[in-house]
């Protein structure tokens, strides 16, 4: 039997992955505790396990949507969780790697920042392209202000990387040396021993500074701790706490002493330093000199004594946080989880009863996917099959990377919750020890979807047996084949000529693979709208109007703007890409645009707004005031000029602020005038220049309405970029009663999900606007009343001519399409090649064709009970649908065959 102890390992393993590893990032505060102000994390004297078990949960389900292999031994499932929370909907997407340790392979290991070292922090998909990993998530919790090494203990390809921290109820996930998981709770045993034969005990292996559980006490004080090549920094815990004594170490020989002065290098591959403080710094002092021979011995013991592991056989181990599941149940939380709540993104690993699969697990809180709560996470796990279950680091750290099957990189599968993957500190990685294999199938890379004369390039990726890619191919050859659809194709390039399907067909050794492309026509299209959140059109402005298709098949595309062709209807401007500038508005102040696509045509109507200036901030008739919420936050709110390129007198409005001290929510205000500054009117928006710093913190408003009603409005939720940028923000949503003042506004860093933040920053602010909107004209619909083969009817009382009487074509009324013009007030166009009519009303769009019964009605098709017919010359619309479409009801009498629309 091996021997449990490490020694010393002057270098690292060169077989497998030699240590790399992933990082993930305190994406939580673990704990609140004494408060030191040199201390940015601190940690409770106690850890209170709780009851996870909550009364009356609203009944989940889980529906598996996708499976697809990764690699032999691998797949990935793809589900959505579907609950309630007080009494609404929600749903939650939820990733799952499934890993078979029983497949000779597949092997799971740690990844480490960058180049396997700890403080050199590094995305997921950064960490399983640097270790050719196929798949992974992110892993261990650490601290976002300290050095960037993992809270728990980590052993990668063999080898120990990381001692655990001393806090109560941390677990760890790991790999025996027989390829069995576990997930248990460990400590660290280790000593120092000098050429004397002093022994001294260690205190831990590549650790950052933090505040052991139960005693409060700082982790480096009176301590002496290793730190091996796998930290890649020259800072080692040095947070102004502690003096260090170090201790450089060459081949187990002392080579440099640096008395109370911390070495200026990184530790090398032959050797190690040792850091020391206090009694530990005493003892190097008084056993230690130059020359002598060191011995350093150090291991991994379970928490619980009754259990013994061979821990030194361990393939692998990362920490994590609380236990979640336990023997197929919801387990009561080993640690206070407080810092945990809310509805986040999760990730976690577990395994199932048999031992032969581990769960790596992520669930996204982002757009329409609610997160979970810590609870429900556990009972998600336990659906799935997970036997014991752990929780890892969470929030805007949670990342999963896979590789799509004939793809040579992982991306990243989930969706981050800020938009962005964080560099963190380790990682779970899956890595194929599969040989190369032969040839088992094609995939064709390339749009299934094509619009008329829209290309796209067509690629052939290939896999083996082992679901691995296979990187070049051989005698790969290429067909196309026009069906009710057409095009041409040439070097791997298809130009859809003709709506229906086609379809690309690839060969090679033997092995075909076929694939078809659907052609949008008008024909194929169930809707067609403007996709762009509410806006007021003004002179100069620009906006972006993305064209969104959904097919009768249900697929849903943007259609590329260079296919469409533009109609501006009011105003004049330009467009370049799906982004229409307005130069001059008309004298209507109403704007339309019109979007047509193969005859299929959507319209958007915007009445004129007018924008007006409150402040840019160059000269102020008022006071501007620093606030705080609580005393701890410390900064200034100040007006600043240069920020602006080009502009050195311009004046800004700027928050310098520091939260790193004090708990709960932090804010700091920019007060006006203490009683705010009066806006003018019933505005619909307000725009506003925000320089930001990409500090994840919230910028917010404060109005304080006619009703004296306070109202916090977003301004950026978060403030996720650097530099200039102009937002727009709806007021209509807040339902405040005006007129308003604008009383506030802050930069605030909310209690829950803190530690995701960056708690010092920089923002400002500039050009502050009012937009109001203007009216659109409403057109009233008229009493008329007709009768069918009657050439006369009456509106509103008086009579008027028809030059063709309604009739009646198989029970459908129809009507002369001056009609519409005449009685309804609306616009009438004529299209002769198509023998297209177009009826414009209000901010209605509909259109027709002679002989079709296909009707677009405001971008949606719809199907007719008749046709429009030309009768004597005239062109006849059906009457109901046509009304209905515009607001009218339609009354008829069967007895007088008369019709009355109101």
């Amino acid at each position: 039997m091996k021997s449990s102890l490490w020694s010393k390992r002057l270098g690292r393993s060169e077989s497998g992955l030699g240590g790399k590893v992933m990082a993930a990032t305190l994406a939580v505060t673990l704990l609140t505790a004494p408060l030191l102000s040199s201390i940015p994390i601190s940690y409770a004297a106690t850890a209170v396990p709780i009851d996870p078990i909550a009364p009356a949960e609203p009944i989940s389900t889980i529906k598996l949507v996708e499976e697809v292999p990764v690699t032999a031994g691998a797949k990935l499932r793809k589900y959505v969780w579907s609950s309630t929370r007080s009494e609404v909907a929600v749903s939650t997407n939820a990733n799952v790697l499934v890993i078979d340790l029983n497949n000779p392979h597949v092997k799971l290991d740690v990844m480490t920042g960058v180049n396997g070292q700890f403080t050199k922090r590094q995305t997921i998909r950064g960490m399983a392209g640097e270790t050719e990993a196929v798949a992974g998530v992110n892993g261990d919790y650490y601290s976002v202000r300290a050095d960037g090494a993992p809270i728990g203990p980590q052993i990668t390809n063999g080898e120990f990387m990381a001692s655990p921290s001393y806090l109560s109820g941390m677990y760890a996930f790991a790999l025996t040396a027989d390829k069995k998981p576990l997930i248990d709770s460990f400590t660290f045993t280790g000593t120092v021993t000098a050429a004397n034969g002093q022994p001294y005990a260690l205190a831990g292996v590549n650790k950052t500074y933090y505040f052991t559980e139960p005693n409060g006490t700082h982790s480096h004080s009176n301590s002496l701790y290793i730190y091996t090549d796998a930290w890649g920094s020259t800072s080692r815990a040095n947070d102004g706490y502690t003096t260090p004594t170090e201790v450089l170490v060459v081949n187990d020989t002392v080579t440099q002493i640096s008395h109370k002065v911390a070495l200026n290098i990184v530790p090398p591959k032959d050797g190690y330093i040792l850091r020391a403080t206090g009694k530990a710094a005493e003892y190097v002092i008084a056993n230690m000199v130059v020359g002598d021979r060191l011995t350093a011995s150090y291991q991994l013991v379970p928490t619980d004594t009754t259990k013994t592991y061979d821990t030194s056989g361990f393939r692998m181990l990362i920490g994590g946080h609380t236990i979640l599941v336990d023997e197929g149940k919801v387990t009561s939380f080993s640690r206070n989880v407080s810092s945990l709540g809310g509805y986040r993104s999760r990730t976690g690993i577990g395994y199932s009863k048999d031992s032969r699969y581990v769960y790596m697990i992520t669930v996204d809180y982002k757009g329409d996917s609610k997160g979970m709560s810590l609870k429900e996470f556990q009972n998600f796990m336990v659906s799935i099959g997970v036997w014991k279950g752990l929780n890892f680091d969470g929030g805007g750290s949670t990342q999963m990377v896979s590789r799509a099957l004939g793809d040579t990189e992982a991306v990243v599968v989930n969706q981050l919750e800020n938009g962005t993957a964080r560099q963190v500190v380790n990682g779970l990685g899956v890595y194929t020890l599969a040989p190369a294999g032969k040839l088992a199938g094609l995939l064709i890379q390339g749009q299934k979807t094509l619009f008329l004369n829209e290309q796209s390039t067509y690629a052939l990726k290939a896999y083996d047996q082992y679901y691995n890619p296979i990187k070049s191919l051989q005698n790969a050859k290429w067909t196309a084949t026009n069906g009710t659809g057409s095009g041409t194709f040439e070097s791997g390039v298809f130009t859809a000529t003709q709506a229906g399907t086609a379809t690309i067909t690839a060969s090679a050794d033997g092995i075909k693979k076929q694939t078809e492309v659907d052609i949008i026509g008008r024909r194929q299209i169930n809707t067609m709208v403007f996709d762009s959140s509410n806006f007021i059109i003004a002179e100069g402005g620009s906006y972006k109007l993305p064209v969104i298709v959904a097919t009768v098949k249900g697929v849903k595309r943007t259609i590329p703007s260079e296919l469409l062709s533009w109609e501006f209807i009011g105003f004049e401007g330009t467009r370049q890409d799906n982004v229409v500038h307005v130069t001059r508005l008309g004298s209507s102040g109403i704007a339309r645009i019109i979007a047509r696509y193969d005859g299929f045509s959507t319209m958007m109507t915007q009445s004129a707004g007018v924008d007006k200036l409150l402040t840019d901030f160059d000269t102020t008739t008022y006071a501007i005031q620093k606030e705080v919420n609580v005393d701890t936050v410390q900064g200034n709110v100040q007006l600043t000029a240069g920020l602006v390129v080009g502009k050195p007198d311009n004046k800004a409005l700027t928050f310098e602020y520091n939260f790193q001290e004090g708990t709960g929510t932090k804010a700091i205000y920019a007060s006006f005038g203490g009683t705010g500054i009066a806006v003018e009117g019933s505005p619909a928006r307000m725009k506003i220049d925000v320089m930001g710093d990409a500090s994840l913190n919230w910028l917010r408003a404060e109005f304080v309405d006619a009703n004296n009603v306070t109202h916090m409005v977003d301004i950026a939720r978060p403030v996720d970029w650097f530099g200039w940028k102009s937002m727009n923000v709806d007021l209509k949503q807040y339902s405040m009663a005006f007129p308003v003042k604008l009383n506030r506004i802050y930069v605030v860093n909310p209690e829950l999900g803190q530690d995701e933040r960056e708690p010092v920053g920089y923002i400002a602010v500039d050009n502050i606007k009012f937009q109001y909107e203007g009216e659109l004209p409403v057109l009233l619909n008229a009493q008329v009343q007709m009768a069918i083969d009657r050439s006369t009817l009456t509106v509103n009382g008086g009579e008027q001519k028809l030059d063709q009487a309604p009739t009646l074509v198989n029970g459908t009324t129809m009507i002369p399409v001056r009609f519409f013009v005449d009685a309804m007030g609306g616009t009438i166009q004529w299209e002769a090649k198509s023998q297209r009519v177009t009826v414009i009303r209000d901010n209605h769009l509909i259109e027709m064709w002679i002989k079709d019964k296909e009707v677009i009605i405001d971008g949606q098709r719809i199907t007719a009970l008749e046709a429009p017919q030309l009768m004597k010359g005239r062109t006849m619309l059906p009457l109901r649908l046509i009304s209905e479409a515009l607001g009218w009801k339609v009354g008829w009498d069967a007895t007088t065959k008369s019709i009355t629309l109101q």
